[in-house]
């Protein structure tokens, strides 16, 4: 996988043990509570599917996107292939926006041009600066065309319940997949505790990416 000692990636599912054993994506609020007690992952970060429409600069075109957390890039292993990833600044509501673009975008709408890293390009009408350009195979937990700071809202913070978010972890030197998801059992096993009603029978898988991407197929 093109991504930087890629078997040290691993991606986070919750379990519903009441309604559907399936794997399904995680909630918000329970993703900021793993990130902040879990103790295996050296990264862990989270993409949150979402969409815009990119104007100014030529004629409006739809973009799908990703809004993408502190240390998900850094979970992955991701370099970018033009200018720079986001900065811990970019992550608050008070700092202008910035983005950045996939190759497909910097190809399609801008020419290749290594120039437009610093530039500006409008997102819903308002403008924001273009950070970087992300590597041609960047492929999980989607292909996209924009990626932009997930600044979590007070109401995000305490939902437990809607499950839309990809996590994506980077397992700590000499930490097994195993050993990760003992720990992440024992976060679950305090937040059941914590909130019964949403948590009661809720835990979490931890899948290496590799397995995720190819299944069996070798």
């Amino acid at each position: 996988l093109p991504y930087r000692a890629a078997d040290r990636v691993v991606t986070l599912w919750e379990l519903d043990r009441s309604a559907n054993p399936d794997r399904r994506e995680g909630s918000p609020g329970n993703f900021v509570d793993r990130s902040n007690r879990a103790t295996s992952f050296a990264a862990l970060g989270l993409a949150a599917p979402s969409r815009a429409d990119l104007t100014g600069d030529g004629p409006p075109q739809p973009a799908a996107s990703w809004r993408a957390t502190p240390g998900l890039f850094e979970a992955l292993g991701v370099t970018p292939l033009l200018g720079r990833l986001f900065v811990a600044e970019e992550f608050h509501e008070n700092r202008t926006q910035a983005v950045l673009i996939s190759y497909r975008l910097w190809q399609r709408r801008f020419g290749g041009s290594p120039s437009i890293v610093g530039g500006t390009i409008e997102v819903d009408g308002a403008r924001a600066t273009i950070a970087g350009v992300l590597p041609k195979d960047l492929e999980y937990p989607g292909r996209k065309d924009l990626w932009v700071p997930k600044r979590f809202r007070p109401d995000e913070l305490i939902d437990r319940r809607s499950s839309y978010m990809y996590a994506v972890a980077r397992l700590r030197p000499g930490v097994t997949a195993a050993q990760a998801r003992a720990d992440l059992a024992r976060v679950a096993g305090q937040l059941a505790q914590e909130f019964p009603r949403t948590n009661a029978m809720l835990g979490v898988d931890v899948v290496p990416l590799e397995e995720q991407v190819l299944g069996r197929i070798r």
